[in-house]
């Protein structure tokens, strides 16, 4: 194969921790670009240059290894790109001392990661990201790079998702004297009790760290990268069904946007009027303020979804609770509601749609709509028989 046909360029390097030299690969850029993306940064479908290399999934070859000390990382830390938040000597004085033990997890899964061989199975790049997680993990909590871990988590639930969900990528045969990969993995959680065995603990604990990073608070004071984590957080909070916790993050993006806003046109407007910012000082508090504008729209748009997933996933419940009240009120039915700790998106929808029967009913407006309703039908056809699902409510139907 001739080399413009190649995808890989490869690249002789020291490992930063042992300084031993190993074969290592990336993709060549303009190689691959994404054509199906997930709410939380997943590719689903790539699409590269030439349809021979369809089947290299790339984040496969994300993390690289280091086969004489087992040092898992990105391989901007390989290249000395990334100098790991000054952590790589705690980091080696750790490694050092495991790799000779050899029933540790770093020797055992450093010792079984194979990223040589053409194309990478998916077996080998989840053992190389939890390798990598582990060593992260074995520093002290005060040391501990959250940002990174939070991402490395985040790729690993891409992985079990990518295992279970996708025809396309076969793992290959499990370790000798294991039945599955899956009692494989679970028997590792005795060298490592955290090890996440699925999508949802990884996602889980991407949460916890891109909380911690946040808390942390960034060096630079980067609003940008401060709501794109945010974000992040939304779309994984929605995956797992925490809704409440998604619409508090966008209802907290949406402040501090409006507030950075507002701060920004006050300083961009006294310095033009003081001649005190020059051209291009102008011109990038303008960008500012254009990315905050295209944000807090996303933010009333991400609203908007999350308030109407909550509706539909807690409407059919209170739905019958309404509907099993003898002489249902406005107020009854939101006291009762509240009581029963459901959402007040739910409660304020529900009366709404309450009071626009009631009004139909009593000749004060046109015909009622089902806007508010989910799209899956809750009903049953008793309850339509009775003037539709809130018929029962205003004795409508009878």
């Amino acid at each position: 194969m001739s080399a413009k046909h190649q995808a890989f360029i490869p690249v002789t390097t020291k490992c930063p921790i042992c300084e031993c030299e190993s074969q290592h690969r990336y993709i060549k850029s303009k190689m691959v670009s994404s054509l199906e993306t997930e709410d939380d940064l997943h590719v689903v479908t790539y699409k590269w240059e030439s349809p021979e290399f369809e089947h290299i999934r790339p984040n496969f070859y994300h993390i690289w290894h280091c086969p004489h000390c087992q040092f898992c990382e990105e391989k901007e830390v390989f290249r000395g790109d990334d100098k790991s938040g000054g952590k790589l000597e705690l980091i080696q004085e750790k490694i050092l001392i495991l790799q000779r033990n050899p029933k540790s997890f770093l020797a055992i899964i450093g010792g079984m990661i194979n990223l040589r061989d053409e194309p990478v199975e998916i077996n080998n790049a989840l053992l190389a990201h939890l390798q990598a997680i582990y060593i992260q993990q074995m520093l002290s909590p005060n040391n501990r790079q959250f940002a990174k871990l939070a991402r490395f988590y985040l790729r690993t639930a891409w992985l079990y998702r990518e295992w279970t969900a996708l025809e396309d990528v076969v793992p290959g045969p499990p370790p000798q004297g294991f039945p599955s990969w899956e009692a494989f993995l679970e028997k590792l959680t005795v060298l490592w009790p955290d090890m996440p065995r699925d999508e949802s603990a990884a996602i889980k604990l991407s949460i916890e760290n891109y909380q911690r990073d946040l808390d942390k608070g960034s060096a630079l004071d980067d609003i940008r990268h401060d709501v794109q984590v945010m974000f992040v957080l939304v779309s994984l909070y929605m995956r797992m069904e925490a809704l409440d916790d998604a619409l508090k993050y966008v209802r907290f993006i949406f402040q501090r946007c409006t507030q950075k806003r507002q701060e920004t046109r006050h300083v961009l407007e006294k310095g033009v009027s003081l001649g005190k910012l020059n051209g291009r000082q102008i011109e990038q508090m303008r960008n500012l303020v254009n990315w905050l504008n295209n944000t807090i729209d996303r933010c009333t748009e991400l609203s908007e979804t999350v308030n109407h997933k909550i509706f539909e996933k807690e409407f059919p419940t209170a739905r019958d609770l309404v509907m099993a009240m003898a002489e249902p009120t406005q107020e009854l039915i939101g006291d009762t509601l509240r009581e029963q700790g459901y959402h007040e998106v739910t409660v304020r929808k529900i009366v709404a749609m309450f009071n626009r029967q009631l009004a139909e009913k009593q000749g004060k407006s046109g015909p009622a709509t089902n806007s508010d309703t989910p799209s899956t039908n809750s009903g049953n056809s008793g309850d339509q028989k009775k003037g539709g699902i809130w018929g029962r409510l205003t004795g409508g139907g009878k």
